[in-house]
C-alpha cells in the first residue's frame, strides 16, 4: 500500500488540490454575489490552508500544474504505446505515416496536392502490405 501511494503521489496531491479547490469555489460561490468575491474567498480559504504559503494562484496553479502533468504523463505513455504497435506492424505504421503526411499537407508545412496525396497514401498502404505478407513468409 506504501508503495503504491509513494508511486502515485503526484495523482494523489493534484486530486486533493484540485478537489480542495473545486469544493471551497462550491461552497464559497453559494455565499458570494460576484465572482471576484468568490476568487477571493477561495484565495483566504488557500491561505489559511497551507499557512500562507498559497493564495488563491498559487491553489489554481497547483491544481492546473497538477491536472497538466497528470494529463501529459499519460500522454506520453500513451504514444510510447502506439509507437510500440505501430513498430511491429508495417501496415498500421503506414497509416501513422499517412496521417503525419496527411496533417503537414492541412497546416501547409508540406505542399501537396489532394491528389499527390491519395498517390502517397496508396504507396505508402502497397509497401506496408508487401512488407507485410514478407515478413508473414518468413
Amino acid at each position: 500500500m506504501l508503495d503504491l501511494l509513494l508511486e502515485n503521489w503526484k495523482y494523489i496531491t493534484g486530486f486533493l488540490a484540485l478537489f480542495l479547490v473545486a469544493y471551497w469555489t462550491f461552497d464559497e460561490r453559494d455565499q458570494s454575489k460576484t465572482v471576484g468575491d468568490t476568487i477571493e474567498s477561495v484565495g483566504e480559504r488557500a491561505q489559511s490552508a497551507t499557512g500562507g504559503v498559497v493564495g488563491a494562484g498559487g491553489s489554481l496553479a497547483l491544481a492546473v500544474i497538477a491536472v497538466m502533468s497528470t494529463i501529459g504523463q499519460e500522454l506520453v505513455f500513451s504514444l510510447m504505446q502506439i509507437a510500440g504497435i505501430a513498430g511491429s506492424d508495417p501496415v498500421l505504421a503506414g497509416g501513422v505515416v499517412t496521417g503525419l503526411v496527411g496533417t503537414a499537407g492541412l497546416s501547409g508545412a508540406l505542399p501537396v496536392k489532394a491528389w499527390q496525396f491519395g498517390l502517397i497514401a496508396v504507396s505508402i498502404l502497397a509497401i506496408g502490405v508487401v512488407w507485410r505478407a514478407n515478413g508473414a513468409a518468413n
